[in-house]
């Protein structure tokens, strides 16, 4: 495990705000109502970071993700944006507390007292329950929230998962280039434009049957067949 975390915190040192990453045991003590910190770290001394389980606490019997959660967004309560990433390799044993903080941490954001969020979970070995997964994933959609923007979860298992880039597949770190941009559909009809800065991460919709796009950024024009599941 050691050296799978030495490379993940390596790789996630490349995208933070400070070059540093923060890491915790979590799921230790009492029922697995515990955290334990581990240490903060760049991409120089994750090179040489010990992992060897938790020394103050033993790990809990269940695995809950409220206190990780609510630690981590007291510890940055004032970051512009925060991305937390969480390794679990079993059930989540308070899945309703953390939906109904979600929630909560959904309208923060909305009435400006929180900056962006997005909460990766990365499920590891036979007794993740993936339909779990799937309700945090999920839980914003077709909700007033999710009209506003709010999407704080993004859940896979990591059988799934090609390379490490993926971790970031919706993580949007607030950045916004300048410049111009628009991507139409093969009927030409326009999807999205950006006429005040392009940002790191263009969403749309397109109609069934829609075959490619076109992205016009960068005085480019980029057709993007697409592939249909």
């Amino acid at each position: 495990m050691e050296p799978v975390v030495r490379r993940l915190c390596h790789f996630i040192c490349d995208y933070s705000g400070d070059g540093t990453v923060q890491l915790i045991y979590w799921a230790v003590g009492d029922r697995g109502k515990e955290i334990e910190f581990v240490s903060t770290v760049d991409g120089v001394t994750s090179e040489t970071l010990l992992i060897e389980g938790p020394k103050e606490q033993k790990w809990g019997t269940g695995t809950r993700l409220l206190p990780p959660l609510n630690y981590f967004l007291s510890e940055f309560a004032n970051a512009p944006w925060i991305t937390l990433l969480f390794i679990t390799d079993g059930v989540i044993a308070d899945l309703d507390e953390v939906v109904a903080r979600a929630m909560e941490i959904g309208n923060e954001i909305v009435a400006g007292k929180r900056g962006h969020c997005k909460f990766v979970v990365v499920g590891i070995g036979e007794e993740v329950d993936w339909e779990q997964l799937k309700v945090l994933d999920n839980m914003f959609d077709n909700s007033p929230l999710e009209k506003k923007g709010i999407d704080l979860w993004d859940c896979k298992l990591a059988t799934s998962m090609n390379e490490l880039l993926e971790i970031w597949d919706e993580v949007d770190f607030g950045i916004t280039l300048p410049g111009y941009a628009r991507i139409t559909d093969d009927k030409e009809s326009e999807l999205v434009s950006y006429a005040d800065g392009i940002p790191q991460r263009m969403e749309f919709n397109v109609v069934p049957g829609t075959k490619s796009v076109t992205v016009e950024i960068a005085g480019k024009t980029i057709v993007q067949p697409l592939i249909s599941s």
